[in-house]
């Protein structure tokens, strides 16, 4: 495909906004959490992001996807098939284009929390927001730029990563759990300040977890400047 075929997400949302779309109720969740693995792999392929990212403006045929993306309707039917597959979409309605039916595809939910069922599970690193030791190295040194002291590096480091994964998956489980629950306006955001306040609660009520984060907080200290 080349570059001038190429259309931005913002260029499909104005083309397709005004679209036809086919109503569903609030059945759609607007938070799902995907923990196996594989499931995962499948979402994070580039083509099928992309096609996620259209199902967020509207509920779509293969047709309306396949034209919006410029490739042909076979490969995205065999992408579609496998988000429908791992969890991400389903079949949400029927469309006739020129008296042929056509399968409307939708979204499971608005958005997925991502938290793979195994800690050593080869997952892309841009799968979530998870700590791994490349960031964690680069957040501790971009503090200690900042002025922030740390005295054990690699020390911090491992234990940095190992107490944020662990925070992620606890998270994700406590969400899993309430799954049936109303959340409001649940996005990118929102999930990070859910789990902000989640680590706070987590402090003052689980003695154990709030002295792993004072090991870690222990190796920290301001640089005086005079």
């Amino acid at each position: 495909m080349s570059e001038e075929e190429e259309k931005t997400i913002e260029e499909l949302k104005e083309e397709f906004e005004g679209s036809q779309s086919i109503d569903r109720d609030d059945m759609k969740k607007n938070l799902k959490v995907i923990s196996n693995p594989e499931a995962i792999k499948v979402g994070m392929e580039k083509n099928r992001e992309k096609i996620l990212e259209l199902l967020k403006i509207n509920d779509m045929t293969i047709s309306q996807i396949s034209e919006a993306l410029g490739r042909d309707q076979s490969t995205i039917y065999r992408h579609v098939r496998k988000l429908e597959e791992a969890g991400f979409v389903e079949i949400c309605g029927e469309r006739r284009e020129h008296h042929i039916p056509e399968r409307v595809y939708g979204r499971t939910a608005d958005f997925y929390l991502l938290a793979p069922d195994s800690m050593q599970a080869d997952i892309p690193e841009n799968a979530g927001v998870h700590w791994n030791e490349e960031n964690a190295e680069m957040t501790i040194r971009n503090l200690c730029n900042l002025g922030i002291d740390c005295e054990d590096l690699d020390g911090t480091v491992e234990k940095t990563v190992n107490v944020f994964k662990n925070l992620h998956k606890d998270f994700s489980n406590f969400v899993q759990e309430k799954k049936d629950e109303e959340l409001y306006h649940v996005d990118f955001f929102g999930i990070l300040r859910m789990k902000l306040l989640y680590l706070l609660i987590e402090m003052e009520n689980d003695p154990d977890f709030c002295e792993r984060i004072e090991e870690i907080t222990s190796n920290f200290d301001y640089i005086n400047e005079e």
